[in-house]
């Protein structure tokens, strides 16, 4: 009993987390520029859980009251923001009052003593066991359709010490890289058949640049949180918003090792005009599309920056890092 309630408020503790960290992330990067900073800080709601996850359940939370049967006499919220020497603080708790002495508390908390007193007390366990099992199942489907590489071996490429394997794939789809160990790249048959050598060989460059900059273990990664947190708002959304930022990035990298950009924007107008049966110009004015994004920045000048502005940018997403990292909302640390 009290296992399951552990981890229901474990699990609820670590939506509430993800949820909070992801409103200040957007709030941050909303007029940041595409690139490795914001890409970095997209990243921080899923460090920002995984670690409060880590961390389980404070050892002076009115949690570990509650189950031994303490009833909550009073309650108060407290809102604060402040700096200090790491920088900005944010503030959000809700504390319990019993016996003369305060507790720190939790959304899940509250939750699980609404669920216990109106509907049962064995509801926080049950909802705690429905959402692991979902989870579970969005586990075995990710391992399933984890993209394996198919077909024949047609050429390789160097990356620092290891071979890139390239393999022409017979099913359907778009060029993908993976593999840690031994990375490939596969280039569906249909898709290397419609373009032009210099294509080829920028859809590669693309590729290449993924598994340089560890795409691959990133992606994946995320994927297999995204599963675990299938039950969390915002969860899918930031982990498209994550892809695409990688995508962006692997295109400026390959533009930077001498890739043509509109060569490459060039291939991916006819990967995206052959998997969704549209003309070209449909499928670039039909909204903010990644495509579009994508093929925008392949046509635009390369930016140049000062290492001033780098440098500045720099703390600035450090500065943001902490903020996002050391706010503390509804009692969590």
């Amino acid at each position: 009993m009290i296992a399951g309630e552990a981890l229901f408020e474990v699990l609820v503790n670590a939506a509430v987390t993800f949820v909070a960290a992801y409103l200040l992330v957007r709030l941050l990067t909303a007029r940041m520029r595409d690139g490795g900073l914001r890409l970095a800080l997209l990243c921080l709601p899923f460090a920002k859980v995984v670690y409060e996850v880590a961390r389980g359940i404070p050892a002076n939370a009115f949690f570990w009251e509650r189950v031994r049967g303490v009833q909550q006499e009073l309650g108060s919220f407290l809102v604060g923001v402040g700096f200090s020497r790491l920088g900005f603080i944010l503030h959000i708790s809700f504390s319990a009052h019993a016996h003369g002495q305060s507790y720190p508390t939790s959304v899940a908390d509250g939750a699980a003593t609404i669920l216990g007193r109106r509907v049962a007390t064995v509801a926080p366990t049950v909802v705690a066991v429905v959402l692991v099992l979902g989870a579970l199942i969005a586990l075995a489907r990710l391992l399933h359709t984890r993209f394996r590489p198919a077909g024949p071996v047609v050429d390789w490429r160097r990356l620092g010490a290891r071979g890139v394997r390239i393999h022409l794939d017979p099913r359907d789809g778009v060029p993908c890289a993976g593999g840690l160990l031994q990375p490939w790249i596969c280039v569906p048959a249909s898709v290397h058949a419609a373009l032009s050598d210099e294509e080829r060989e920028a859809v590669i460059a693309h590729e290449l640049a993924h598994l340089r900059r560890h795409d691959v273990l990133l992606l994946g990664s995320l994927a297999a949180l995204e599963a675990v947190l299938w039950f969390v708002p915002f969860v899918r959304r930031l982990t498209r918003a994550i892809g695409a930022q990688c995508e962006l990035r692997a295109d400026a990298d390959a533009r930077l090792r001498g890739v043509d950009g509109a060569v490459l924007a060039s291939a991916l107008v006819r990967v995206a005009e052959r998997l969704s049966g549209r003309t070209p110009r449909v499928a670039l004015i039909a909204g903010p599309s990644l495509l579009s994004r994508r093929v925008h920045e392949l046509l635009s000048p390369l930016p140049a920056e000062g290492r001033g502005r780098v440098a500045l940018r720099f703390v600035l997403a450090v500065v943001a890092a902490t903020f996002v990292l050391r706010a503390t909302t509804f009692g969590l640390p």
